[in-house]
């Protein structure tokens, strides 16, 4: 009894410490009922994440309903001030977010629980925060500092906290902020935070990348760390940069290399193999030195991970060695008998990086390849189907393309479709480079045509007329093999496996039409064409069926019968190439035949709702009707009319389609002409025909020689007088005198010289320009802006532009009056641009306080005004300047007769400067620049001089006088001052002058501009 009493006093001493801890407010489970502790809020009976899990297990049909009331009730856990209830509230929230819930409300929360001391609440926080937090979360502001005091903290535990949590959400901000933190655990004392610091800087590199240069010295150091598990990690970080860049990691191959012949660690020797795949095509001397690790790894290793990674390392930059490659090659086939898909398809896709190096490597496993077009799995199907495509040879091709048809009967809609077209695409590539039996492929094209769900029908189509027309031999084999597709109605029924076999039966009426002489059974073809079940294929099938119908009718009565045999003694073999067609002899019965068919069955299409179907059946059906009457005018002998009306009708398709060879098309080159600055009508021009152009090329690429631009410019002159001989109701009246021949007189006439013809009325008008005479510029530029090297001496090209010319010598004539006969209508350049009505409006404007951009109507309101305020308040600034600079004027002496006086100013100085003030306003009212005059001027006076120096050699020389008698006849005179004399004389005089208060007299004229 003494046990048993101890054990009651045992049970009610726990029930009233219970009862004592309820009371004080210290359990830590809440049911909805809260108790003041100590200062804290307590959940009584609060749900535990356990009790969460269970709960949506047991809830099945009424999981949103449960799911929702726990969160109503986290809601209210998470505002609490306990630690411990709020933790198991972000627990809870952790779990459900895994669902789909958000928990972005509670990033606060999260902030809080993550800065509790305690370890299990820290751990809670982070884990929500690692799960929750992105790059936009408001609260990560917060998380600096608290990240800065955990990785510093002596725990480690609370560190390796931090570095988790800091890899999964940190930003550039926080990588930048907290990467100088990480870099200092690589100095720790402890493996575990070195391993995680390693990881977490690949994280900050990718995000903060200023800093992965200061910090790659030390992380290359640690590869000689004496925990493996470090030296792990930092291979694998590095693994992860040289596939960026691997050039930049070439000097640590030899550290790299040496890790590879004594690492023991499988997933660090993976790292190492795929790094030296990334250097090898690089380096070339890395992959010799790399052939005895890798064959001792591929030999030994039982691990298909690190085989695979070997032999990706082999097909990347070690194809050019043949041992490894074979040997790789032999344990891919271990890959590809095995079961797990996974293997089957890593095998398949090494396979096909390995054929383009090593085909018969890859061609001893060709029975495994084949079988693998059998599996279930689409990605292992279409590698296979991949590499058997790469294995076609001329040899193998019939083989493999029976392989692949008899493929296509188990295979489902999608791998069927690939097949097809991957049969097309072999024996149709390159012009048909690995077929050698025609005939064979026709009989392949024919059932590729019937495949049910295929819709490679128009591709199809097309190889079948393509060969047909090129191999004349082949012709009649086509008709025949095109015969059971046009006689089998299935094909012609409404159902999804017929999507596209419309275009090859389409291909296949063409053939039977147009070869029609090797067709023997024309109506039973032509019945089977007529059939109702036509209208359910598109237009165009409908079509080349009525055009091969009216083909057939052509023919009919010629019925094909046996060639007569060869004399005795002779033996006649039919020609290379060509097919010996039958002799044909007419037969009443199968026209009859054929136009009751056509009359019984066509009207079908007649009532067609496209209009071409429509017309080519009623076009037809026309047809018939004639040579019905014609038979029915000779009751008595019909046949030879009806012969001879077939013969006729057989006639319109006598031609037939001739193949054209690839090579044979030469597409003319378009010529391209290199026109100079000249009239193409001038025919006054010396050029010479130098005969055909031997170099096409320099013609072609602008490099051309005299001759040769005089040849093409002759060439085009006639090609352009010769169009406008033929068309010349399409070119404009010729007057008296061509547009150049006028502009150039204009120009002449600037010049001073005579005119060589006459000038219209409209030219003669107007009088001689001073300022714009003689100006020429040396260096004549060619049409395209180049000069013309060729020439031998320097043209002189006018300054002013034809154009500007034609507007000066425009004058006062009316431009409304109409011309008169002789007179051309100047060019749009020649008509003046100044508008007055515009600038008269703009002055009012001016005068009124207006913007130059305000446009007024016709009583001076305001149409538009894009004028805003600061730019009106900046336009009155500069009226009211201008008025204060006017009032200054106006306060100035008093203007003499010829302008303003200026102080100090010369009467010979004021005549100077209103002779270049008049010159600029000519100027601008003829569009010359002021310097270009200023240049003329100096050419003019060159020109002077050098005239009189030539006039000065010309004439005879006078004869000398004696000195003494010069010296006699000029003892009176005095003598000539030079130039130095003069200038010193100048100077003398200005300084007496200059003292005297006077201004100095200017002999030169105004400063230039």
């Amino acid at each position: 009894m003494a046990p048993q009493e101890d054990m009651v006093s045992k049970g009610l001493r726990k029930a009233s410490n219970a009862v004592s801890k309820m009371a004080g407010g210290m359990l830590d489970s809440a049911g909805g009922l809260v108790a003041d502790g100590g200062g804290k809020d307590v959940f009584v009976m609060q749900k535990s994440l356990r009790d969460i899990i269970k709960g949506i297990r047991t809830a099945k049909d009424e999981e949103n309903a449960y799911t929702n009331e726990v969160l109503y009730e986290i809601q209210k856990e998470i505002r609490t001030n306990d630690p411990r209830t709020k933790a198991i509230a972000l627990q809870k929230l952790t779990y459900l977010n895994m669902f789909g819930h958000s928990m972005g409300w509670a990033a606060f929360h999260t902030v809080e629980v993550m800065s509790q001391d305690r370890l299990s609440l820290k751990h809670a926080g982070y884990l929500a925060a690692k799960q929750s937090f992105q790059d936009s979360t408001e609260v990560m502001v917060l998380i600096p500092n608290l990240l800065k005091k955990d990785l510093a903290s002596s725990v480690v535990f609370e560190v390796g906290f931090a570095l988790d949590c800091l890899a999964n959400i940190i930003t550039p901000d926080l990588a930048r902020d907290l990467v100088s933190d990480v870099f200092s655990l690589l100095n720790s004392s402890r493996a575990y935070l070195r391993k995680k610091a390693v990881l977490v800087l690949y994280k900050a590199f990718l995000r903060y990348p200023e800093s992965l240069r200061p910090a790659f010295g030390r992380l290359t150091e640690k590869l000689e760390d004496d925990e493996t598990s470090v030296i792990s990690s930092v291979v694998a970080v590095l693994c992860e940069l040289v596939i960026h860049n691997p050039k930049n990691y070439l000097p640590l191959a030899p550290t790299f290399y040496k890790l590879l012949q004594t690492s023991t660690n499988n997933w660090m020797t993976i790292k190492l193999v795929k790094i030296f795949g990334h250097m090898c095509p690089l380096e070339p001397r890395l992959a010799k030195k790399l052939v005895e690790p890798i064959t001792q790894i591929m030999s030994t290793t039982p691990a298909k991970s690190l085989l695979y990674e070997c032999i990706c390392t082999v097909t990347n930059g070690m194809t050019h060695i043949n041992a490894v490659c074979k040997l790789a090659a032999e344990k891919l086939k271990d890959f590809i008998v095995e079961f797990d898909p996974n293997l089957k398809f890593l095998g398949l896709r090494a396979l096909t990086k390995l054929l383009p190096t090593h085909p018969k490597a890859v061609a001893d496993h060709k029975e495994t390849i084949f079988a693998c077009l059998q599996e279930g799995d689409y990605t292992i199907q279409q590698t296979a189907l991949q590499l058997v495509q790469g294995m076609v040879t001329k040899r193998n091709l019939m083989d493999t393309v029976t392989h692949l048809v008899l493929s296509m009967r188990k295979a489902d809609v999608l791998f069927r479709n690939d097949l097809v077209a991957s049969v097309l695409q072999v024996c149709g590539g390159n012009r048909y480079e690995l077929l050698t039996d025609f005939t064979w492929y026709i009989v392949v094209l024919a059932e590729l045509a019937r495949v049910p769900g295929s819709t490679h029908g128009k591709e199809v189509g097309f190889q079948l007329i393509d060969i047909t027309a090129r191999v004349e031999v082949l012709r009649e084999e086509a008709v025949q093999a095109m015969k059971p597709l046009l006689l089998d109605k299935a094909l012609l029924e409404d159902k999804p496996e017929n999507c596209s076999v419309g275009h090859a039966l389409k291909a296949a009426a063409y053939i039977v039409g147009e070869y029609r002489s090797f067709v023997t059974s024309r109506v039973e073809i032509m019945r089977a064409m007529l059939v109702p079940q036509l209208k359910n294929q598109e237009s165009v099938v409908q079509e080349h069926y009525i055009q091969c119908v009216m083909k057939l009718l052509a023919a009919a009565g010629t019925l094909p019968i046996d060639a007569p045999s060869a004399p005795e003694g002779e033996d006649q073999e039919p020609e290379a190439g060509k097919s010996q067609a039958p002799i044909a002899v007419f037969q009443i019965e199968e026209v009859w035949q054929m136009m009751v068919t056509i009359t019984e069955q066509l009207p079908v299409l007649m009532r067609s709702r496209h209009v071409e179907v429509s017309e080519r059946a009623c076009q037809l059906m026309v047809v018939v009707n004639m040579l019905t009457m014609v038979a029915e005018q000779e009751p008595d002998e019909p046949i030879p009319v009806l012969k001879a009306c077939m013969e006729q009708l057989a006639v319109l398709f006598t031609e037939e389609l001739f193949p054209v060879s690839s090579k044979a098309q030469k597409v003319p080159v378009r010529r391209v002409w290199t026109y100079r600055h000249r009239d193409l009508s001038d025919q006054d021009g010396d050029l010479a025909d130098d005969g055909i152009n031997k170099d096409s090329a320099a013609t072609l690429l602008g490099t051309k020689s005299k001759k040769q631009s005089r040849r093409i410019e002759k060439e085009a002159r006639q090609a352009y007088t010769g169009h406008k001989e033929k068309m010349k109701e399409y070119y404009l009246a010729d007057g008296p005198e061509k547009p150049k021949d006028q502009l150039d007189n204009l120009l002449n006439a600037a010049k001073g010289d005579k005119e060589a013809i006459p000038l219209p009325s409209w030219a003669t008008t107007k009088k001689e320009n001073k300022l714009a005479k003689d100006i020429v510029m040396k260096g004549d530029a060619g049409f395209d802006g180049q000069v013309d090297g060729n020439e031998d001496e320097d043209v002189k090209e006018a300054t002013a532009t034809k154009d500007e010319l034609a507007y000066k010598a425009l004058g006062g004539v009316d431009i409304s009056k109409p011309l008169e006969e002789d007179d051309m209508l100047p060019t749009t350049m020649a008509y003046p641009q100044y508008d007055p009505i515009l600038a008269r409006e703009r002055t009012f404007m001016k005068q009124h306080g207006h913007h130059p951009d305000v446009q007024l109507g016709q009583y001076g309101e305001v149409i538009k005004d894009t004028e805003t305020r600061e730019e009106r308040k900046a336009r009155h600034r500069r009226e009211r300047a201008a008025k204060a600079a006017k009032a200054e004027e106006e306060a100035a002496p008093t203007p003499s007769a010829s302008g303003i006086k200026r102080e100090g100013e010369t009467r010979e100085e004021r005549k100077a400067r209103h002779r270049s003030q008049r010159e600029e306003q000519a100027a601008a009212g003829l569009g010359v620049d002021l310097k270009v005059l200023e240049a003329a001027k100096k050419l003019m006076k060159e020109e002077k001089k050098a005239k009189k120096k030539q006039k000065a050699k010309e004439e005879k020389p006078k004869k000398q006088k004696d000195v003494a008698a010069e010296a006699e006849g000029d003892e009176g005179k005095k003598p000539k001052k030079t130039k130095a004399k003069k200038a010193l004389a100048e100077s003398a005089d200005a300084e007496p002058k200059a003292k005297k208060g006077k201004p100095k007299k200017s002999k030169k004229g105004p400063e230039e501009p």
